[in-house]
């Protein structure tokens, strides 16, 4: 009887995912934001 045993909780391999997701979402962002800026900027003499 020895399955319950790997099933207990091990803190050290636990992940706060809500960080995790959190920090991804700031990345997303981040990314979207500078694409955004360096797209504008590069089309930026075209449209004048």
């Amino acid at each position: 009887m020895s399955a319950p045993a790997s099933r207990t909780r091990r803190p050290a391999q636990e992940r706060p995912w809500a960080l995790v997701t959190m920090v991804a979402g700031f990345v997303v962002a981040a990314v979207c934001v500078i694409a955004v800026g360096i797209v504008s900027l590069e089309l930026n003499p075209l449209l004048q």
